[in-house]
Order: C-alpha cells, then sequence, then structure tokens
C-alpha cells in the first residue's frame, strides 16, 4: 500500500490518490515539491505528481486486487488496480514505460503551471465569498496585475542581472531559454483568468466548477414593450437552471475523511436498535435498503423546496425565487447543519410553479436520482 514517509511513524494509504491527497493537504505538496516513495524502502524521487502515481501504481502494484463495486445508487469504492487502469487510458494509450527514470530539475512548464495554479487559487477565493460581486473580483484581479505590471522594474532588475550571471558563467541556452520563461510566467499570472469567460472555462476544465444546465419548462404570454412604446403580448420562454447532482456528490465524498466518517456515522446506528434518531434506522429506509446487495453502500439523500427573495423586497426588481435542494441524510450533526453541504438543484421563478406543474420543475433532478439508483458513483475516497 502507498506510504508516507513525512509522517511519524510511517502512515500507508489504500490508494495512491489517497496519499496524493494527504501530502497535499497536511504536508503541503505543490506542482514543484518532490514526491519520494517511501514503499519497501524504495525512495525514488519525482517532481512530477503524475510521473510519481504511475511509478506507485505499476512498480508497487499488489498482485490481486478488484473492485468493491456497489450495486445501485452507490458510491463504489475503486482500489488501486482499477485506478491504474484508469490512468492508464486516460490519454487513450498506457504509458510507455515503468523504469523512466526523472530527473529533480524543475522544467518550465511545471513552473509555468505551479504560477497559474495559485494564481487561480487566489481567485477562487473571492469567488467562494457569496457576498463579493464579480464585478468586486474582476476588480481585485486588475489591480493585483496592475501591481505586479508597476513592480515590473524591479522585476527587470532581477531578470537582467540573472542573465548577464547565466552568461558570464556560459549557461546552457537551454536552462537560459527555460529561466526567462519562468520571468514571464511571474510577469502574467492572471492572463488566464482576465475575464469572467476565462475564470469559468478554466473553473470548469479543471473539475472545481459544475455549470447548471438550463431547462426549458414552457412557454407564456407576456406584455412586452415595444421600442414604439407600445405594450404587446409576446410568448416567451420559462425556464428553469438546473445543477448536475452526481458531480456534486462526487466532489463532496472524494473529500478528505468525507466517506469514512458517514460510513461510522452509520454503523453507529446500526448498532443501536432501540433508539431512532436517524432516518436510517426507520422501517422505511430499512425496506428500501432491503432492495440492495448487503456490501453495498447506500446513502438516503433529502429532496426539498423552498422560496427566497434575493433582491430589496420593496424594489422594483424582486422576484421570488424557488430553489430545489439535496442533502445527505446521514451526515454526522456537525457537518449535516451546515449551508454549504445543503447542495442546491434547481433554481426558477416561484410564480411560474402557478402556470405550470411541479413535475416539469423536479423533473430534472429525479431523473439524475433515478440515474445515480441505478448507475451509481465511482468514488476514491481519503481514508
Amino acid at each position: 500500500m502507498p506510504v508516507c514517509g513525512d509522517c511519524d511513524p510511517e502512515r500507508a494509504f489504500p490508494s495512491v490518490k489517497a496519499l496524493v491527497i494527504h501530502l497535499q493537504v497536511f504536508h503541503k505538496y505543490h506542482s514543484l515539491s518532490t514526491y519520494r516513495c517511501c514503499e519497501g524502502g524504495c525512495e525514488r524521487k519525482f517532481t512530477n505528481v503524475k510521473c510519481f502515481k504511475r511509478h506507485v501504481l505499476m512498480s508497487h502494484a499488489p498482485s490481486n486486487t478488484g473492485d468493491v463495486e456497489s450495486e445501485v445508487g452507490t458510491p463504489r469504492v475503486v482500489d488501486d488496480a482499477s485506478l491504474s487502469n484508469q490512468l492508464t487510458g486516460e490519454n487513450g494509450h498506457a504509458f510507455s514505460s515503468m523504469n523512466e527514470e526523472f530527473d529533480l530539475s524543475v522544467s518550465n512548464s511545471s513552473f509555468g503551471d505551479f504560477v497559474r495554479h495559485n494564481a487561480a487559487v487566489f481567485v477562487s477565493k473571492f469567488y467562494g465569498k457569496p457576498s463579493l460581486p464579480r464585478n468586486v473580483v474582476q476588480e481585485i484581479i486588475d489591480e493585483t496585475q496592475n501591481l505586479i505590471i508597476q513592480g515590473s522594474v524591479v522585476m527587470d532588475m532581477l531578470k537582467t542581472k540573472v542573465m548577464r550571471t547565466l552568461t558570464s558563467v556560459e549557461a546552457p541556452t537551454s536552462d537560459i531559454e527555460e529561466i526567462t520563461a519562468m520571468f514571464s510566467a511571474l510577469e502574467t499570472p492572471f492572463d488566464h483568468l482576465k475575464t469572467e469567460y476565462l475564470r469559468l472555462k478554466y473553473f470548469e476544465a479543471s473539475g472545481y466548477y459544475v455549470p447548471p444546465k438550463t431547462i426549458m419548462i414552457g412557454k407564456q404570454l407576456e406584455n412586452v414593450k415595444t421600442k414604439e412604446g407600445t405594450i404587446k403580448a409576446t410568448w416567451v420562454d420559462v425556464t428553469a437552471e438546473h445543477i448536475p447532482v452526481s458531480p456534486i456528490l462526487k466532489q463532496f465524498l472524494e473529500l478528505p475523511d468525507a466517506l469514512s466518517s458517514i460510513l461510522k456515522f452509520m454503523d453507529l446506528f446500526s448498532n443501536d436498535p432501540d433508539s431512532i434518531s436517524n432516518v436510517i434506522q426507520g422501517e422505511l429506509w430499512q425496506r428500501k435498503r432491503a432492495k440492495y446487495p448487503a456490501n453495498a453502500v447506500v446513502l438516503p439523500l433529502f429532496g426539498y423546496y423552498d422560496s427566497f427573495q434575493a433582491d430589496n423586497v420593496i424594489g422594483p426588481h424582486c422576484r421570488p425565487i424557488g430553489g430545489i435542494y439535496i442533502s445527505i441524510g446521514c451526515l454526522p450533526p456537525k457537518i449535516a447543519s451546515k449551508l454549504e453541504n445543503i447542495f442546491v438543484s434547481t433554481l426558477f421563478h416561484a410564480a411560474d410553479m402557478k402556470e405550470f406543474p411541479i413535475e416539469r420543475f423536479i423533473q430534472p433532478l429525479l431523473d439524475e436520482l433515478e440515474s445515480l439508483k441505478e448507475e451509481g458513483i465511482e468514488v476514491l475516497p481519503f481514508l
């Protein structure tokens, strides 16, 4: 099993992904860190996390492993063997060699990735504050970039000094070009995040942003004012915004200790049949749970509706908004009450429910829950 050599005593992990998450969260590893393989006294070092994963999977894979697969509506725990298959087929072909050596020099691409990644982390902290408008986030980014540009005089002085030193010692041309590119990366860290469009595209591609999908509810007549100043009855689309639940649940359950905490909490209730304090102890859940294999991991999901007003209640643009939410019904109490653990599924104008049946608004969620019931989701837990 993968082992963390930075822990004292050494700590073993069920998968290489769990080890990498542990190193990045608890030991502050980043894209420039050196990953050291401590399994079986190997002590090989890697500056690329993908190369480190590949080495652990192929050089230290257990001889007999199998997927612990869930059936209906369950997260599926994937072991090292299946993870190896996923990584091997990620780019459509197998890795070329399992014995390839990697030097410890920092490549230009890894340095640039490191700068861009940290710029994205910087921006994401502002996106995580609901009270901060997007135009303020844009202003912060612009002003930060201006600050970097204003300090470019100092950067140019440093760059000139470094280049003269490298030239005087007759450094290889490739090294000089690489360091020049590093300086360029430091001068423009927000180039890939300079607009709202680019930011959302970057976070979506990184898997940290799940964009909503527009759902057509129907059409209705509305009085629309024309350019001539007249009022004309026009058919307009009635839509709702649906956020896919599956990727949200996957990201949540792959957080450190998330799935293991839920399973331990469920075990506590299963060992206490005399009192009922959670839905999983009731007869309704027991009947539903009996439909699935005993070794399947099955979690209850709650869905509910509520409406709220997002604008000034006495303002001209105040329209109640309807929201459909879901939550995991067996979370430990200390995290179950947090708003961040209640997931938004669908948003729409609450007044539209008077014109259209509620089934049209909840159908996207029902379809997705049915898919979860039949196919489940694959989860690589941090245990």
